[in-house]
């Protein structure tokens, strides 16, 4: 097949979600599961990735609306077992009611779930941000920013987000990276691989440290 598995989940997870706007009802646990099935038996070493996702999409639509009963299904199931403990009418009721107030135990476990959406949500936008950091490592390297211990330091006081652009970040980190190289002088292109400079150990560290303060203030103005 020419796709892989984590490419079909992402389509399909998009495609039940409406691009984020709806809440996903299956797990993705379940997606992946369905996944490590039906990919064997649909897809063979000449199918494209949309081809198989249109064939898989009904299931996943059907499996998606069945949690969704489920977790109806719960809720009501709930009610039925933790009924109000107060059913029948107050002889003295409250001359100002607060209108359609949900039973304490119900709103608790709504607010339970929507906890647990949200922790689930702040953990995948940690990972989204860890790959797109170690996309962006990658990136510096290849455009020739070998000192590991270098880019660790740098990146610790940039702000990475989701949708950064990997190439220009990288390509305006490496400008800066080669200043820094210079000891402060304008910018030199540098291939990847170049040798490093053998200036005197004295007048390099003070080249270094002056380079690091511009580096700074450049990094502040982006």
């Amino acid at each position: 097949m020419k796709f892989t598995k984590e490419q079909a989940f992402e389509i399909l997870r998009s495609f039940l979600t409406n691009g984020g706007k709806k809440t996903l009802r299956m797990s993705e646990k379940s997606m992946n599961a369905q996944l490590d099935t039906l990919i064997p038996l649909v897809a063979n070493d000449e199918m494209e990735l949309n081809n198989f996702v249109e064939k898989v999409k009904p299931t996943f639509t059907t499996m998606n609306s069945n949690a969704e009963k489920d977790n109806s299904d719960f809720i009501k199931q709930w009610e039925k077992d933790h009924p109000s403990p107060n059913p029948d009418p107050d002889p003295n009721p409250n001359p100002n009611p607060k209108p359609n107030e949900p039973n304490p135990e119900y709103k608790a476990l709504l607010d339970r779930l929507e906890k647990l959406e949200k922790e689930n949500n702040e953990v995948k936008a940690q990972r989204e941000i860890a790959d797109k950091r170690s996309e962006l490592v990658a990136k510096m390297k290849e455009k020739g920013i070998t000192d590991t211990e270098w880019i660790d330091s740098f990146l610790s006081e940039v702000s990475i987000t989701a949708d950064i652009d990997v190439d220009a970040k990288a390509d305006s980190f490496l400008k800066i990276y080669n200043k820094t190289l210079a000891g402060g002088d304008p910018p030199t292109p540098r291939q990847p691989n170049a040798p490093q400079p053998t200036d005197n150990p004295l007048k390099a560290a003070s080249d270094f440290a002056k380079a690091q303060r511009e580096a700074r203030e450049k990094l502040a103005e982006l």
